[in-house]
């Protein structure tokens, strides 16, 4: 018995240090200033936003992907080959991101509603996924023709989901550096790095103790370039930049009021 209780404590302190060290992969910097200091900055962020925050989320050299999210009434994630014009479709509330991973297109989804979801998925071939049909609309003199769910894809066809949990933890985003897969996730308001093994999240490091909800796309500035304003449209409360390796999370000391 006292040999398996060593062996065990043997084995939780070379997977904490695995994961632990990992961590040190990215450089990571942490500060709060005052807005006015990087308000040229911002501005010029915010006008990169407003041309990459379009109708297509995602494009590759075969599919251009949209995505919808209407809240607790669902969301969807629609890849049109670029070739035939053919939309696909599938149920994913609400994306946060999109990368092409071994063998597949991996999308991390989350819904701020209630208790929260978040849930990663994995398609392989989105040609396998459902051609959405628009439905007739209701006959409904005083209602309007068509609900907010009924123009969100409820099929997981040709879909894989790899892991989801509700109430737990929420992720921000996902990104791919240096040929691993990392996510930025929530969990009792402190924000995390963590990896997906075996079906389970795993946290391999504290980047903040506070919570980097956002409203805002993700922007995808360069294969290895991330920007994600945090707060609301209205009140901007900083932003997270991911550069290769290095890290920044910046918090205005006073959230600019308008965007």
């Amino acid at each position: 018995m006292k040999k398996k209780y060593i062996i065990f404590l043997a084995f939780l302190i070379f997977f904490n240090k695995t994961y632990s060290q990992e961590i040190n992969v990215f450089e990571i910097l942490e500060r709060e200033v005052p807005y006015k200091s990087l308000q040229y900055t911002l501005h010029n962020l915010l006008q990169d936003y407003k041309k990459y925050d379009n109708e297509i989320f995602y494009k590759d050299e075969k599919y251009s992907v949209r995505i919808t999210c209407r809240g607790e009434w669902g969301g969807s994630v629609w890849f049109t080959n670029n070739m035939t014009g053919i939309e696909y479709s599938c149920a994913a509330t609400c994306v946060k991101s999109i990368n092409k991973y071994k063998g597949g297109y991996i999308i991390t989804a989350s819904l701020w509603h209630g208790s929260g979801s978040s849930s990663i998925l994995k398609i392989k071939d989105p040609s396998k996924m459902e051609v959405f049909l628009k439905p007739k609309p209701r006959e409904e003199i005083i209602k309007p023709p068509y609900y907010l769910e009924d123009l969100e894809s409820k099929s997981r066809k040709g879909v894989e989901t790899l892991w989801s949990d509700y109430g737990g933890f929420m992720i921000n985003f996902s990104f791919v550096y240096d040929d691993v897969l990392y996510h930025v996730v929530e969990k009792e308001d402190k924000t995390y790095l963590a990896r997906l093994e075996k079906g389970r999240l795993i946290e391999i490091g504290l980047l903040s103790n506070k919570s980097i909800w956002s409203q805002f796309n993700l922007i995808q500035f360069g294969k290895n370039h991330l920007f994600l304003f945090l707060g609301k449209p209205y009140s901007i409360r900083g932003y997270i930049e991911i550069i290769r390796d290095k890290i920044d999370l910046v918090w205005y000391s006073r959230a600019k009021r308008q965007y």
